[in-house]
């Protein structure tokens, strides 16, 4: 047997055939591991790939599936499966000279798209965005933010929410969304699961709370967009699916970047201890360990808060990513304060030093300075 698989792996290298598992339940892991298995090889054909689990969003799988190979369901499918993984030694990089995460999402922006929309499908979503009130010839933000009802319609968590740091307040949008109106843009709310909201205005849509929303409408959406404004929610990785900007507040843990130019701006949720409400800076945040917390409960053990940007802040992000879609250049900016933010990312990013293309930190942060 030990000859057999490593005849198989030799055959695979050979060939450069990869193979490994997609983490399928989810639609950011969906499309974060596809977009970035073309990298460095634009063959996807030639990469043989096992599902891990249900499928989170069969409009997108099924476009990919038409570019990939997909035999059984991981280790836990056929013995053809279980033989070819065990080739590999279960890395999913190891039939070929993969880069690191960090390195792969810097380089996706020279790669056209796998996803396509039909124009059937791009005719209805223009029909949909005029009859709710969006004028077609503005151009298109989108905004996602993750709220606490995405993880209570979610049997898998438990009683105490781990995940509840990455949540944030719809409502505290409502003054970047009227700035971006006012700014010449159009705005959709985007969101499966999102918390029920009331809020009407001209070139705005509710469509996360629509009964027109569909799997087949968020693809087209976010193919028709500009630009992307999020909190990172997950369905948001479409943007880069379709290499569309993605600019990301409210973020948690606070230095949770990635080195790539559709991810391009920063404006990450403060830090406060709970005792001093005092926000803390760079190096605090840096000395402590602090900027890398991904679980709940142990914010809750250092007694650290997370704080929000107030809409006031919102209103100047949006200004601030208006003027970055017009220039690529944020006003006022200190270098001192970014090339600390980006040694930060490459201490924490395995793989970062590597990156040739850092994010920007928004002025706007609290965290702003450095001591």
């Amino acid at each position: 047997m030990r000859i057999f698989k490593s005849s198989i792996q030799l055959i695979l290298r050979l060939l450069g055939i990869r193979v490994g598992v997609i983490a399928s339940n989810s639609i950011g892991h969906l499309i974060d591991e596809l977009e970035l298995s073309i990298v460095h090889s634009y063959t996807p054909k030639k990469d043989i790939w096992f599902l891990n689990d249900t499928i989170s969003n069969s409009t997108v799988w099924n476009q990919y599936k038409k570019e990939i190979c997909v035999i059984g369901k991981g280790k836990s499918g056929s013995l053809f499966s279980r033989i070819l993984l065990s080739s590999t030694r279960g890395n999913r990089r190891a039939t070929a000279n993969f880069p690191s995460t960090e390195v792969a999402i810097g380089l996706l922006d020279s790669y056209p798209p796998i996803l396509k929309v039909g124009s059937a499908q791009k005719m209805h979503t223009k029909r949909l965005l005029e009859s709710n009130n969006i004028d077609t010839q503005k151009p298109l933000v989108l905004l996602c933010v993750r709220d606490e009802i995405y993880t209570k319609n979610r049997s898998r968590q438990s009683v105490f929410d781990e995940t509840s740091y990455r949540n944030s307040d719809i409502s505290n949008c409502e003054e970047m969304i009227d700035q971006l109106i006012e700014l010449g843009y159009a705005v959709v709310r985007m969101g499966s699961e999102a918390k029920e909201w009331s809020y009407e205005k001209n070139n705005f849509w509710n469509y996360a709370n629509s009964i027109f929303r569909s799997d087949e409408t968020d693809v087209s959406l976010f193919d028709n967009c500009a630009f992307v404004v999020s909190t990172g929610t997950g369905v948001d990785e479409l943007a880069t699916a379709f290499r569309r900007r993605c600019y990301m507040f409210n973020l948690a843990p606070f230095i949770h970047a990635r080195c790539s130019r559709l991810r391009p701006l920063y404006l990450p949720k403060s830090l406060a201890f709970h005792s001093s409400k005092k926000p803390l800076s760079l190096s605090q945040i840096n000395d402590l360990d602090l900027g890398n917390i991904r679980m709940t409960s142990r914010y809750l053990e250092y007694g650290i808060d997370l704080i929000e940007a107030p809409p006031s802040t919102l209103r100047a992000f949006a200004r601030e990513v208006h003027h970055f879609e017009a220039s690529g250049k944020i006003p006022h900016q200190s270098r001192e304060v970014q090339e600390y933010f980006e040694e930060m990312i490459t201490r924490a990013c395995f793989g970062a030093e590597y990156a040739t293309f850092f994010p920007k930190l928004s002025t706007l942060s609290l965290n702003y300075k450095i001591h």
